[in-house]
Formats: structure tokens, C-alpha cells, sequence
């Protein structure tokens, strides 16, 4: 994916808004070393390195989040909502992980990604970004390559039956 920065200044509002998300983010999941490394480069006005890593970082912590929500449940759920995933435009695949979570009383979780929205303004790409990362990470992606081989079987089994 190409990647298109725009180094925009963020508002201070804006720019404490994602100290205290990120900050509250790692502390609870016990990434401090991260979330410091995040806030000095947001003091610092590295904003485009700023973005690329929350959305890095979110990426990862969802699909543990996702993965474990989906602990226990059956294969053709999770493929639905891979496939769903896949399918859709990141921000609305973002908003379907948001109501996954809220749905499994996994506040917290989903209210997490609005950091997106806020790195968003620092990098229009942002949400295509995080997607990318989401998809990319080793169970999210098992589950795709998965859902692909369930496909490509029933496509097979239709053709020569």
C-alpha cells in the first residue's frame, strides 16, 4: 500500500486527547514502554510516526482483543466476520470490530479504536493502514487464509458435483 503522510499539525486538544487514550491504552495492557515511546514522538511533532505507530500498535492489541473474543466460537461465525472485514471500507470494518466488542461487553476495548479516529487527522490513510496491520496479524491472518481454503473447497465441491 502506498502510503500518502500529511504532516499536519495536530490541536492541542487533539494532541492531549491521544496522550491520555494511549497512555490509559498501555498502561492497562501493561505497554508503558510503547505508550512513552508514542507520547515522545507526539511531543517531539513527529506526528506522521505518531499515527503509523498507534495504528501499528491498535492493530495488534485488537486482533489479541478479537482472537480472544472469539475464543469458543464456531468457525462459520468467525469466518463471517473476517469475510465482513475483508470485504468492507476500513472505517466501517473499524466500526464492525467496535460493535463486536461492544456486543461482547468489551467497552472498553471498542471505545480503543476512536484513537483512530483522532490519528486520523494527522494521516488521512490511518484507517487503511490500521486494516492492513489488523489482517497482516499471525491469527487474524490464519483465520483469513482459512476462510479462503473453506471457499476455494466449496467452489471445487460445486464444480464437480
Amino acid at each position: 500500500m502506498r502510503r500518502s503522510f500529511r504532516n499536519r499539525k495536530i490541536s492541542k486538544d487533539n494532541q492531549k486527547d491521544l496522550e491520555i487514550m494511549i497512555s490509559a491504552i498501555c498502561i492497562n495492557d501493561g505497554d508503558a514502554e510503547i505508550g512513552e515511546s508514542i507520547i515522545r514522538n507526539l511531543e517531539g511533532g513527529k506526528n506522521e510516526d505518531v499515527a503509523v505507530e498507534v495504528a501499528s500498535f491498535m492493530a495488534h492489541k485488537t486482533a489479541e482483543r478479537f482472537t480472544g473474543m472469539m475464543d469458543g466460537k464456531r468457525f462459520s461465525d468467525i469466518r463471517q466476520m473476517i469475510v465482513s472485514i475483508q470485504e468492507s471500507d476500513p472505517v466501517d470494518a473499524i466500526r464492525m470490530l467496535q460493535m463486536a466488542f461492544f456486543s461482547h461487553g468489551m467497552t472498553a476495548e471498542a471505545e480503543d479504536l476512536e484513537i483512530l479516529d483522532i490519528c486520523a487527522g494527522i494521516d488521512s490513510d490511518i484507517h487503511e493502514y490500521f486494516i492492513d496491520s489488523f489482517m497482516q496479524e499471525e491469527d487474524i491472518d490464519w483465520f483469513a487464509v482459512e476462510c479462503w481454503v473453506d471457499e476455494h473447497n466449496v467452489e471445487l465441491a460445486e464444480r464437480f458435483s
